[in-house]
């Protein structure tokens, strides 16, 4: 039985079982011989179960590409697209739906949110577009990819693998591995891809990549410009600063921070702390917008020793409103098991924040959730005492800031997240626009379009772009610039989409052919049959949505956008161009 398990989990099981589940006799006393043995064998009985053989905790990748090959074959015999084509009614296709879903999460899949959503409005169309990619190998692989990962970083957690106890920090030493490798060969990969322009200009698809917030040196950048932007947009709207860091209920935590396993622990991963989290925040916000009270900042997610996620916020609101934040979030944070011991001191801690220090203080959280800039060991703000410095896997030196980034890798969890701000997709978007096309823009895009970009010793300013945004803390579609999109269709491996090939930026307070055209160029890559490949990404916001009535109300005909740009001698129009 023991093969089926992760060797290095063998000696930590055997210690459990003789230290927590042998009988005892009346005074208390461990019962060896025979019963030790049952107690043994109960024990393995129940990690088989969980996490033995095909439950996925050590598949090797032969074995995952072998398991998704043969999972696409059984969804093939299955034949869910067959049934779906016989379904005449909305009940038919709901039992083709419910018999797709077990099926998937039975193996180890996960029903992609996008393809759920479309489901619940177009029965058909979504359910066709998921049958589609249950009988893909390719689809498989990576499900079982992450499933695996997932499997074998929770038996870890429950085993002691994980935390300060175990010597392995955030996360396990195969994780860390994991995450190592994929991020070598992705290197490896980009490295020996070159791209090439249509008008013929090379570069190698890594030189590209860290010209982006791919580049870590940039993400940090970025993210420590925003803080300082919205830090000054605050200061001078006297708005009080507060600091909070919020944590989960003990349950969560499968390990004591002096040691010990916790009694409380139940199974749950650092994934469902991160949705319990995730959860009481929307709550709240939903709470302070029935009230009025505007909150705008920064949120972090950051592991403890052993995993279970917390935030560190940097909020800013009205100063009248400042007991009321503090005794709403308490309220909220608490409303979850807040009797248990610890929870009014370690559930919600909030300092006030001196202006003009925000950035500064919280540049350490960035830092050490992206690169260990400037910082040498991390700090537990709940386990004072405990600290993690680089360690040794074999011959190679990890540093803290790689067990953090394996660990939002594993567990898929968001690091870092703007509260009630303008999107960044514009200000990112105002980066390709030329400085002559900008010219002919609205005021408020071409203060926004000299924030977004550095020149000399000028630095790109966020507070000037919320400025030329409108603020923050506004709804979803009340900031003044927006990006421009025209839809097309592209074919892809499962189905033809309609996707938004952002080619400008809007400003809604003037003509609707005030489109400021953005910078596009095509590339293609070596090997292909053709040069003409997908639209490059934008990374557009989940969060920012610019809305259906925008679009109607914003985009102009094709024509009348061309007309306009010639009329501005801007050029040809990026949108009449063919789908690259």
């Amino acid at each position: 039985m023991a093969e089926q398990l992760p060797k290095d989990w063998q000696l930590n099981i055997i210690a459990r079982a003789r230290a927590s589940r042998a009988p005892r006799d009346a005074a208390g006393r461990k019962i060896g011989g025979a019963a030790e043995g049952a107690a043994e064998c109960a024990e393995y009985a129940h990690w088989l179960a969980e996490y033995g053989g095909a439950r996925g905790a050590d598949l090797s990748e032969d074995e995952i590409r072998g398991r998704a090959g043969a999972v696409a074959a059984m969804a093939r015999a299955s034949a869910f697209e067959a049934f779906l084509n016989r379904a005449e009614t909305v009940c038919e296709q709901w039992r083709v739906w419910l018999r797709l879903s077990a099926f998937i999460e039975r193996q180890g899949g996960r029903i992609p949110a996008q393809r759920k959503r479309a489901a619940m409005g177009k029965w058909a169309e979504g359910v066709a577009r998921l049958a589609r990619r249950v009988v893909c190998p390719k689809w498989w692989r990576a499900q079982l990819r992450r499933w695996v990962a997932q499997q074998y970083e929770r038996g870890a957690i429950e085993v002691g693998k994980v935390g300060a106890g175990a010597g392995s920090w955030y996360c396990s030493d195969q994780a860390v591995r994991r995450r190592i490798q994929q991020v070598r060969a992705s290197e490896a990969m980009m490295k020996e891809a070159v791209i090439e322009s249509a008008t013929g200009q090379r570069a190698s698809l890594w030189s590209v990549s860290q010209k982006s917030t791919s580049n870590k040196t940039i993400r940090r950048g970025e993210l420590m410009t925003r803080i300082r932007g919205c830090e000054e947009w605050a200061d001078a709207e006297n708005m009080a600063g507060l600091f909070t860091t919020n944590t989960c209920p003990s349950r969560f935590h499968a390990h004591r921070k002096g040691g010990g396993v916790n009694p409380k622990h139940r199974g749950e991963s650092p994934a469902d702390a991160q949705a319990w989290l995730s959860k009481q925040w929307a709550r709240l916000r939903a709470k302070w917008n029935r009230d009025g009270v505007a909150v705008v900042g920064f949120r972090v997610a950051e592991p403890h020793h052993d995993g279970c996620p917390h935030w560190h916020m940097l909020l800013w609101c009205r100063p009248g409103d400042v007991a009321y934040v503090k005794a709403t979030m308490r309220k909220y944070w608490l409303q979850d098991d807040g009797a248990e011991a610890g929870a009014d001191r370690y559930r919600v801690n909030i300092k006030s924040m001196i202006p003009g220090q925000a950035a500064g203080y919280v540049a350490k959280y960035i830092a050490k959730n992206i690169d260990d800039h400037q910082i040498t060991t991390h700090t537990d703000d709940t386990a004072p005492g405990l600290e993690v410095g680089p360690d040794l896997l074999g011959d190679m030196e990890v540093k803290p800031s790689q067990r953090v980034e394996a660990w939002a890798a594993t567990w898929r969890i968001r690091q870092f997240q703007a509260i009630g701000q303008p999107p960044v997709t514009v200000w990112r978007e105002l980066r390709r626009v030329t400085e002559q096309a900008a010219a002919g823009g609205s005021h408020a895009l071409v203060s926004a379009w000299i924030a977004a970009h550095r020149k000399g010793e000028r630095q790109a300013d966020w507070h000037r772009y919320m400025r030329a945004q409108g603020g923050a803390g506004l709804p979803r579609s009340g900031y003044r610039l927006c990006v421009h999109a025209v839809e097309r269709e592209r074919a892809g491996r499962y189905e033809v989409a309609r996707e938004r090939w952002a080619c400008g930026v809007v400003d809604k307070a003037r003509d609707a052919l005030a489109v400021t055209p953005t910078r596009r160029v095509e590339w293609g890559g070596e090997g292909f049959a053709s040069r003409r490949v997908a639209a490059p990404w934008t990374r557009f916001n989940n969060c920012t949505v610019t809305g259906r009535h925008n679009r109607r109300d914003i985009a102009p005909t094709l024509r009348a956008v061309a007309e306009s740009r010639l009329a501005l001698n801007l050029g040809p129009d990026l949108s009449e161009r063919d789908p690259p």
